[in-house]
């Protein structure tokens, strides 16, 4: 923002979507990160333990290169409506995006299904698409066996293989309220995922 506006914004991403607004917003992000937690740490009553990760959006992106060119601790991460490829974001900015050598690697640096084996083995983590969520970025996904952009990269053994294991509950639409108000088997699915022992005390 410059002087409350998004003009510099636009200027970027007019000028050239990946190299000089998506590349350089998830590089910086990530390269000020190690400084943030440390002046966080620094302030607030937490510990220096492993630390989780949440992204939204381009967010995601930032959160999945802190995964994968980083050292920081992490217990696990989490990305909503994430940009797992960035050519997928490129696509939604109007005009057709021409790569050359340059672009081309950038992109592929910013391709986080390629880098799925690192991801698992770095920490578990839930990728959440809504129904509503752009149809690209929902296409994303990992090899064509899993189902799109519903996974959760997950490794229960350090010694084993990273392995993609699909989940298909997506953020319900809004009539889905009403239905889980009710009761109903969709509510049931939808309060006990995520813990085993969950079916076995009242829903929050």
């Amino acid at each position: 923002m410059v002087d409350g506006s998004t003009d510099a914004i636009v200027e970027l991403f007019n000028e050239d979507a990946l190299m000089s607004f998506l590349r350089p917003f998830v590089l910086q992000a990530t390269a000020e990160f190690p400084e943030v937690l440390a002046s966080l740490r620094a302030r607030l009553p937490v510990d220096d333990g492993p630390i989780g990760v949440l992204g939204g959006s381009l967010g995601g992106a930032v959160a999945l290169r802190i995964l994968t060119n980083t050292g920081i601790s992490v217990f696990a991460g989490a990305i909503v409506n994430g940009a797992i490829r960035v050519r997928s974001v490129v696509d939604l900015f109007p005009g057709d995006y021409t790569y050359d050598t340059e672009s081309e690697k950038a992109a592929d640096s910013l391709d986080f299904v390629a880098k799925a084996g690192t991801v698992a083995a770095r920490a578990p983590l839930l990728v959440v698409s809504g129904e509503l969520d752009h149809p690209a970025l929902r296409a994303d996904d990992p090899p064509p066996t899993a189902d799109p952009l519903a996974i959760a990269v997950t490794t229960t053994d350090r010694e084993r293989e990273p392995e993609w294991t699909t989940r298909r509950d997506h953020i319900p639409d809004p009539g889905a309220r009403d239905r889980r108000a009710s009761g109903s088997p969709d509510h049931e699915r939808l309060s006990r995922r995520g813990s085993p022992d969950a079916g076995d005390r009242p829903d929050n």
